[in-house]
């Protein structure tokens, strides 16, 4: 029998090909060898402590953040889903705009649906603010809120401007 398609074989070639990644240390040597890379990484490990502070202030700026939003919209941003009733395109338009409650909603066969982005729990709100600061987005949130009229209640475009 050969030895290379014995598995027993193959099971300890395996655990040396981990010894493989040993050779992304190779650039240690290079930082070794130029004073200005070292410097450079010296610099950075220099300012890894003043980097943490901000990561741990961001952090908390941006939970009061969460919890400012959470008070605010918690369970607003809730509307009715008429994807999966028989409506027409006409008739659905006539039948949404009846729709004043959840109730409304449940009565005429649409579903109560949350929206993807909202602030209804600390889970949801930070990500969320995270969308809104990178600005990738934040229209529909906005409008979402514009929209929005209270817990239970259908959204009217331009309610609370």
């Amino acid at each position: 029998m050969y030895p290379l398609l014995d598995p027993k074989y193959n099971e300890v070639l395996r655990s040396f090909k981990v010894l493989r990644c040993l050779r992304t240390l190779r650039t240690l040597r290079v930082i070794a060898r130029t004073e200005a890379l070292r410097l450079a990484i010296q610099a950075l490990f220099g300012a890894l402590p003043a980097i943490g502070n901000a990561i741990i202030v961001c952090s908390l700026i941006l939970c009061i953040y969460a919890i400012l939003g959470i008070s605010i919209f918690k369970g607003q941003f809730y509307y009715c889903n008429l994807d999966s009733t028989p409506y027409s395109v006409k008739g659905l338009k006539e039948v949404l705009q009846s729709v004043d409650t959840k109730e409304d909603c449940l009565r005429v066969g649409g579903a109560w649906t949350n929206s993807e982005q909202n602030f209804d729990n600390i889970w949801y709100a930070i990500p969320l603010l995270c969308e809104i600061i990178t600005t990738e987005g934040w229209l529909s949130i906005m409008y979402k809120g514009i929209d929005s009229r209270g817990i239970g209640l259908q959204p009217k475009e331009n309610s609370s401007p």
